[in-house]
């Protein structure tokens, strides 16, 4: 299954537990300059497995390109933006 993800390093265990069950991250969403979390780990582990990255937020566009590649689930475990709906 693939998803994306909006986390930062102090929720890496979520990202962890979805790779634990062989899920493909297609995409993370990350708030740059974190005050709470960095975000070195969770970058690393990304670029490691070839996702994309965004520090910006999430829009009406980044939701429908998810799913023209046919990713269906976006996991919030960190995350300080507004996040449109997703239909």
């Amino acid at each position: 299954m693939k998803f994306a993800i909006a986390t930062s390093d102090g929720y890496q265990g979520v990202l962890d537990a979805f790779l634990g069950v062989k899920w493909q991250l297609e995409k993370l969403f990350i708030c740059p300059n974190n005050w709470m979390h960095d975000n070195k780990q969770v970058i690393a582990k990304a670029l490691e497995l070839g996702a994309e990255i965004q520090e910006s937020p999430i829009t009406d566009r980044d939701l429908s390109d998810l799913s023209h590649r046919d990713c269906t689930v976006l996991v919030i475990a960190s995350y300080q933006w507004r996040i449109p709906e997703w239909s």
